[in-house]
């Protein structure tokens, strides 16, 4: 593990959580570049709270997304989520 501390996210300023990614990898390039994501669990955070409106009013989905960012790439995005406890059992605790 890196001593360099978690970035913040850029909605809502708090420090990001380390979050396993899912361990597969398809040929055709899906799959993540990194073991890990960081990710954003304020539940109070903008991008959060506002998500639900957002997906339900463009997609007619029940779900939000989280603020996420690939420390492999730099990709910088979201991450869909169904309720406010998706994700949080493949936290890494620091």
């Amino acid at each position: 593990m890196s001593e360099q501390a978690n970035p913040c996210c850029p909605h809502c300023g708090k420090p990001t959580k380390r979050w396993n990614t899912p361990r597969f990898n398809v040929g055709d390039g899906a799959g993540w570049s990194s073991p890990f994501l960081y990710v954003c669990f304020n539940d109070e955070c903008p991008l959060f709270v506002a998500g639900w409106e957002s997906m339900m009013t463009h997609y007619g989905r029940t779900c939000s997304v989280r603020y996420m960012e690939d420390p492999a790439s730099g990709e910088k995005s979201s991450i869909p989520v169904g309720h406010n406890q998706a994700l949080r059992g493949d936290i890494i605790e620091d």
